[in-house]
């Protein structure tokens, strides 16, 4: 009996014919033969298609990475490791940055730097210098500003009596402030020498607390991963045990070539500054901003 899915089970036929057996045998070869070419031809299909996509997610993943990488390049203007930690300035195709490893002083006591002595016109003028007092300000392009995630319409321009052209905006280099609020902390070392008779007021503290978090903010930012060894050091200006472990802060650093950053900054400053500063006047129509935490 065979089943019929419509009518249900039905008698077969008491017999087969040997010649029609074989005809229908070799039917369902030639079907079964078909069949596997069929498969063969649709495996083939199939894998071939897979290497393809394959490929083509292998090319697409390329192609980003490289327009990450080229984005990346375009906005620190090429390899140089020194662009590495800085988003954009455009000082930074300007300026020989000159990488050179530098052996930090990190000695606890020590007078052979300038910055540590005591206060005097020598070291004041010494820490002016570093932080470009009177020579802090320079100008950039409004594209400049733009790179650097800022405004060009709320960002104050150079006016034309300073001959800096038609797309000149003030600026000042980042490091130098620094420089400067490191000193306003060092001042306060000796704030009977800097502030005789003088009662520090809010803003005064106002003043020295944003230069804590400004310098606090650049570490974090930075945050240098140069390890700090340790020697066993004999001193005998401490208590027992007189011989006792010891960070070495000697640190070696890669850095960049400060006088060179400093003598170019000197060089391309606005001159003449304080007179130019007190004669500038808002243009009309210039956007204001809040005051709040200005000053």
């Amino acid at each position: 009996m065979g089943f019929d899915i419509l009518k249900g089970y039905t008698k077969l036929p008491r017999y087969i014919d040997a010649d029609d057996s074989e005809e229908k045998l070799s039917v369902t070869t030639e079907v079964e033969i078909a069949s596997a070419r069929c498969t063969l031809k649709v495996f083939i299909f199939l894998t071939v298609a897979n290497v393809l996509l394959f490929a083509i997610s292998i090319y697409n993943f390329e192609i980003r990475s490289c327009k990450i990488s080229s984005a990346h390049e375009a906005s620190h203007s090429g390899s140089n490791p020194a662009h590495d930690s800085t988003p954009y300035s455009t000082f930074l195709d300007t300026v020989d940055l000159n990488l050179q490893p530098h052996t930090f002083n990190g000695r606890l006591r020590d007078n052979t730097s300038i910055y540590r002595m005591p206060p005097s016109s020598e070291v004041d003028e010494a820490w002016d210098y570093i932080s470009t007092e009177g020579l802090e300000v320079m100008t950039v392009s409004s594209s400049d500003i733009l790179h650097s995630f800022k405004d060009p319409s709320i960002s104050v321009q150079a006016p034309q009596s300073w001959n800096r052209g038609p797309d000149a905006y003030i600026v000042q280099i980042d490091v130098f402030h620094q420089i400067h609020c490191l000193n306003e902390l060092r001042k306060e070392i000796y704030h009977d020498y800097y502030y005789p008779d003088q009662q520090p007021d809010e803003l005064h503290r106002e003043h020295k607390n944003h230069c804590i978090h400004m310098i606090l903010q650049n570490l974090m930012c930075h945050a240098d991963l140069e390890i700090i060894t340790h020697n066993w050091v004999h001193n005998d200006l401490i208590p027992e045990p007189k011989t006792r472990p010891f960070p070495d802060f000697n640190v070696v650093k890669q850095c960049r070539d400060f006088d060179g950053i400093l003598d170019w900054a000197t060089q391309n400053a606005v001159k003449n500054l304080p007179g130019k500063w007190n004669d500038l006047r808002i243009p009309p129509g210039t956007r204001v901003v809040p005051g709040d935490g200005y000053a």
